[in-house]
Parts: C-alpha cells; structure tokens; sequence
C-alpha cells in the first residue's frame, strides 16, 4: 500500500509541473503575439504619419506605360516611402482614392510618392455618377420569346447524324506554358484514324440535309452574339451603334442564351431605335439539357448557320466599324467564292496530324483572325455543316487547329473549307497593331503596346477595329481629361492613326465611343465599379501586349517587315 500511495503522489506533482508548464507556455505564447500585434501597428501608424500624403504608394503598370493595368493588386499596408529605381517599373502614385502623381513609363528617374504626393501637380480624377439600381423587368415584350422556343428542324436532322462525341483523343492542352507539341507529345495514329474516320463519315451524312433557303428568308444581314458578363455587355451596344453610326442600314441579329436575355427596356432600345432583332438560342435546340448546351466560342456558328439570313456578316461583339460595312458584299473574292476571311498575326500553330485528318492541301500557313466573318451559306453550306461537327467536338478539334494564340474557334471554318477544296476569299492587306506608345523596356526606343486588331477591306482601307484587349466598359471618368486613350497609335501608322482614323470615320472616333457611354452607362450596363482602378475616375486603365515578345510571327505580313532581316 505504501509504495502505491508514493507512486500516486509522484503522479500528482508530475501532473502540476506539466499543468504548469501548459499554462506558462500558452501565456508567453499570447504575450509574443500581443506585442508582435501592437509592434505591427505601430510601424503601420509611424509609417502613415510619415508618408500622410501618398495613402497607397507607387502603383506597378504593364507594357512600359503608365495607365496600363495594375500588375499587383492594391497594397494593403502603405510603402508610399519606398524609391523606385529608375529604368524598372512604369506606373503611378496612387495619393488618395481618385488622386495620382507621377505617372511614368519605364524610364524614370528614381521617384519618392510622398514627395510627389505633396506637389501641386497632381491629377484628380472624376469618377462618373453611379447608377441607380433597379429590378429590371425580364417579362418579355410584345416580342414573346417563349412563342418561338422549340427545336429547329436543322437541328432535329443534325442530331441524328451528329453521333456522340470524339472523346480522349487529345494528348494535353494548348495552353502556352504546357503546349503538348512543345512537350513533343504528339496524338496516337489510331486516334488520328478514328477522328478522320469519324469527320468522314458526317460529311456523308450531310447530303441527308440540303440547304434549304425558306429557313434563311432574308438575304443580308449582320449576326452578334451578346451576352450578361461584364465583358460583353457594354461591347456589344457599342458595336452596334458603330454599325449605324457608319451609316448600314443592313438588319441585325442580337443572339443570347435564354438566361442572359436583355431586360425590357433593353429591347425596346435594341428593337424600336437601333432595329435590331434580338434572338434566344432555344430558340435552336429548345429544352436541351444545359450541360450540353453549346457555350463561349462554341455560340458564334450556331447564330451565324441558324439566323434568318442567306448572307451573313458575321461580328464579334469586341468589333468597331470605322466604316460602312455593306460594301464588303461586294468585293470580288467573296462574290467567287461565298466566303471571306481575315487574318491574324501568326503563322499556324496547327497539330500535324490535320494533314492527315483534313488532307495534305489543309494546312497552310497563315491564321485567321474570327472576330469577322463573310458568309454565302447556300454556297458553302456543307462546310458549314462541317464546322458545326466540328464544334460539337471542340474539345478535340479546337486544339487541333490552333494553339494558344487565338484559341478557340477562330481556324474551325477555313479547316471545314479546305477539307472539302472549297477556295475562300482572303484580305491579303493583314492587320495592324493598334494602342498606345510604351517604352521598350529599359531602352529609349518606343513599341506600340496593343489593345486592337485593324482590319482592312481589299483595297487597304480600315473597316473593322477589334478590340480584342481590354473590353469597353461603362467605368469611364466624367471629365474627358481625365479619359485615357486606347488608340493613340499602331505600327503602321505610328502616331498618325487618331488622324486617318478621324478622316475615314468622318469623326474623332474614340471620343465618340467615348460620350456615346457617358450618354447611356446605366443602359449599357448598371453595375457599379468593382475594382479599385475602376474608381479613381482615370481611365479606363489599358490592357495590351507587345506582339515582339511572341513566337510564330507572321514574317509575311506588313507590320513585322522588320523582323525578316533578323
């Protein structure tokens, strides 16, 4: 008994000392927390006391130039103090919420933004008024979409031959960093038989649905496909009043899912003032089942092959006419053929194996640029046919045309027409790279850090600004001051471009779009700024790249005739 009740006691001390223990070591644990918090704090206070003037600090911006996007996100604690050495970074102080300093491109010298913060030189930006928001009416109008739901009969005859879909096939992505060509992976010879097959065996099919012109009874018209996100909102309005503005007098055709339809008085706008038809694409496939619901990319054959029109204008909802448009219906190329197309920078980025799934007369060198297109679908409906297969199975077919530059859709059709050896007509004037002056890193020499595609007609005239980069947005300051330019150059035409644009467009162009958004923001699009760069009432901040720092540059084309020599 004695030795249990020694043992007993020992235990009971042994469990104080580690009671004890716990306690003390939890205690210095909250104690070194609690002074590392208030430590924390009193270098955030010291520092907003020294640096009162410039609240955020020095603002990081891309391509060399100072209104381009944020490269970080708003620091949350102050490092206003902080030098920047010369020659690094492009950028701004951001003073005060709507308050900047120092704007800069890369080549500076070094900058203190309390310092500058201080000056009398700084620039105050006037942040437009925000909407009122409302509950937007989605009862339809006298326009009943609910009336025209149903499964077209086009759609009903392509979904018996359509089969299921070519899955598995595809050893990787395109995307630029884990390119599975650039990995030297490379599809199976089995899986290249059976897509070929496959693709063969539904252009046999397609004789079992001719073209029909009683579902197309309109012979022209302009075909967009809008939408609810952000990114398209705003652009497609913008694109549309440019069609008019211009002078087309041409019908248009407005596509949407059936969930992301315009409110009413969107419509009335759309309908009654810029006659324009808006159209819902259930109105195509019906009560399809949504996780087969063609999305994105995919939209843009489907509007163009289902709209009423016999010949199709097609436009991405990004594009700007410069000009009137209609007379691209006549140019010869597309009269011979029933088709045209534009290019894009870049040579192909095609898979290898399309030489044996499309044929060896497929693969050419050039790329094709999608945010227009030309189309006579009585003359090219197979092909037609064939890229809605095509896109059906994009999963497998995008990636085999087109890598990471561009894509998507863009190469779908000019593979359909060469795979069954119909000619196409083709822009032979290529684009040019439109947006702003940025420094070429540390040097002294400028390059056009771009936003827009320029496209040309045939004769080498601007008609299409594609503002691929950096979608419109109603975020714009109230003042034109403090409004920041997105064309303000190109390659080709350098510092010239406001003023040729002007003298085809018959207007400053840009500031038109400009006060055409100011005029009708809260039509346009009623959400309030989301980002901090949204609200500083300067702007709107630009997005770009410069084309000189990516691969398979189209050497043929007019604005890289410096690169050939190198």
């Amino acid at each position: 008994m004695g030795r249990k009740l020694k043992d007993a006691l020992r235990g009971k001390r042994k469990a104080r000392r580690c009671a004890w223990f716990l306690c003390y070591t939890l205690s210095v644990t909250i104690l070194l927390h609690i002074l590392r918090k208030v430590k924390i704090q009193r270098k955030v206070r010291i520092s907003q006391l020294r640096c009162s003037a410039s609240k955020f600090g020095w603002i990081e911006t891309g391509g060399c130039y100072a209104f381009s996007h944020p490269v970080k996100n708003l620091p949350s604690i102050t490092t206003s103090c902080d030098i920047i050495g010369p020659a690094s970074q492009s950028g701004f102080c951001l003073c005060q919420e709507t308050i900047i300093a120092a704007p800069f491109g890369c080549v500076h010298s070094p900058i203190n933004c309390e310092m500058q913060c201080l000056q009398s030189n700084t620039i105050k930006g006037s942040p437009r008024q925000l909407c009122t928001k409302q509950i937007k009416s989605r009862k339809e109008p006298s326009l009943n979409f609910s009336s025209r739901k149903g499964v077209h009969p086009y759609y009903r005859l392509l979904s018996q031959v359509l089969g299921t879909k070519i899955r598995d096939r595809i050893p990787g992505t395109r995307r630029i960093e884990i390119d599975y060509l650039v990995l030297n992976k490379r599809i199976e010879r089995e899986s290249v038989r059976y897509i070929r097959n496959h693709l063969n065996q539904f252009l046999k099919e397609t004789y079992r649905i001719p073209y029909n012109s009683k579902y197309f009874p309109i012979q022209r018209g302009i075909v967009i496909v809008g939408g609810s996100d952000k990114k398209y909102r705003t652009a497609y309005w913008v694109c549309i009043h440019s069609i008019r503005r211009a002078g087309s007098k041409l019908p248009i055709e407005l596509w949407f899912l059936e969930k992301e339809l315009p409110s009413m008085d969107e419509l009335r706008v759309l309908e009654q003032e810029l006659f324009v038809k808006v159209r819902s694409f259930d109105e195509i496939w019906g009560s399809i089942s949504s996780k087969n619901e063609p999305r994105g990319y995919e939209l843009k054959i489907y509007a163009t092959v289902y709209s009423y029109f016999n010949e199709v204008l097609f436009l991405d909802a990004d594009n700007v006419a410069v000009s009137l448009v209609d007379a691209l219906f006549s140019e010869v190329s597309y009269e011979q053929h029933g088709s045209l197309f534009w290019q894009d920078y870049w040579y192909s980025s095609a898979d290898p194996s399309c030489s044996d799934i499309f044929g060896r007369s497929s693969m050419v060198k050039e790329t094709h640029e999608s945010g227009q297109m030309l189309i006579n679908k009585g003359k090219i409906w197979r092909a037609l046919l064939s890229a809605l297969y095509m896109t059906y199975n994009s999963e497998t077919f995008y990636p085999l045309t087109c890598g990471f530059l561009g894509y998507g859709d863009k190469e779908i059709l000019p593979f359909a027409l060469r795979k069954l050896n119909f000619p196409y007509g083709l822009i032979e004037h290529g684009p040019d790279h439109v947006g702003v002056f940025g420094r070429n890193g540390n040097s002294n020499t400028s390059v056009v850090y771009g936003n827009t595609m320029l496209q040309f007609n045939s004769l080498g005239e601007p008609v299409f600004l594609h503002a691929n980069l950096g979608k419109w947005t109603t975020h714009v300051p109230k003042n034109t001051i403090n409004y920041v330019r997105r064309w303000q150059a190109s390659i080709l035409y350098g510092a010239n471009l406001v003023k040729i644009l002007e003298e085809i467009a018959g207007v400053d162009l840009e500031m038109w779009i400009y006060r055409l958004i100011s005029d009708n923001a809260c039509l346009f699009d009623d959400r309030n700024p989301k980002y901090w760069y949204e609200k500083i009432g300067i702007g709107p901040l630009v997005e770009g790249v410069n084309l000189h720092l990516y691969p398979q540059k189209n050497l043929d084309l007019e604005i890289f005739a410096s690169y050939r020599s190198v």
